[in-house]
C-alpha cells in the first residue's frame, strides 16, 4: 500500500511566477531546463495542480501581487503554505484554512 507523507499544491499561476522569477535570479538558466522542471514535478505529483480558485473572495491581510497564491492555499484546503515571501502572508486571513 502507498502511504502518502506530502501532497503539494500548486496551480498554473503558481508555477508561470516560479519560472519568471528563477529567469531573472538567474539570467544563465536554460528556460527550457526550467520548465523540464516543473513537467518532472506534475510527473511526479500528478495531482498537484490545481484551477478554479479565482472566484475566492480576496484574502484580507495578503498582498494583492500574491492573492492567486493564497486562494489557491485556501481552495486546496491545504495545511501548510510554503514560501519564502512569508512577510506577504504572515497577516493573511485563511479563515482558520491554514496552519
Amino acid at each position: 500500500s502507498k502511504v502518502r507523507l506530502i501532497q503539494p499544491y500548486w496551480s498554473d499561476d503558481v508555477i508561470a511566477e516560479a519560472v519568471k522569477n528563477i529567469m531573472e535570479a538567474n539570467r544563465a538558466e536554460d528556460i527550457k531546463k526550467v520548465e523540464a522542471r516543473f513537467v518532472q514535478m506534475n510527473v511526479a505529483f500528478p495531482y498537484a495542480s490545481i484551477s478554479a480558485y479565482e472566484s475566492i473572495s480576496d484574502i484580507v491581510g495578503v498582498d494583492a501581487k500574491d492573492q492567486h497564491v493564497a486562494k489557491a492555499a485556501v481552495h486546496s484546503e491545504c495545511k501548510y503554505l510554503v514560501t519564502e515571501n512569508i512577510s506577504d502572508f504572515i497577516q493573511g486571513n485563511f479563515n482558520g484554512s491554514l496552519r
